[in-house]
């Protein structure tokens, strides 16, 4: 029965802790994250424009040598669509 007791207050102490952290946490938050690259933007741009070259840097291709990628659209213009199996 006192087992019983502890596991009771236990739970109840965890909810009472839960409802104050959702009034006193703060709601909105944001992440930034940079990065400074020392290359030429056209280069950069090359690398980064192209789904095709992606599969360079990609750790998923890595990963799995039997993934199946095939394309929408035209590589490197607006609305291109990269798919991955």
């Amino acid at each position: 029965m006192k087992a019983l007791k502890f596991i009771f207050i236990g739970l109840v102490s965890l909810i009472v802790l839960v409802v104050i952290l959702m009034f006193v946490a703060p709601t909105d938050f944001s992440v930034e994250r940079s990065i400074s690259i020392n290359a030429p933007k056209s280069i950069i741009k090359e690398q980064v424009m192209y789904f095709e070259k992606s599969k360079d840097f990609s750790p998923w291709h890595n990963m799995d040598p039997d993934i199946k990628d095939w394309m929408e659209g035209e590589d490197g213009t607006i609305g291109a669509i990269s798919r991955h199996r």
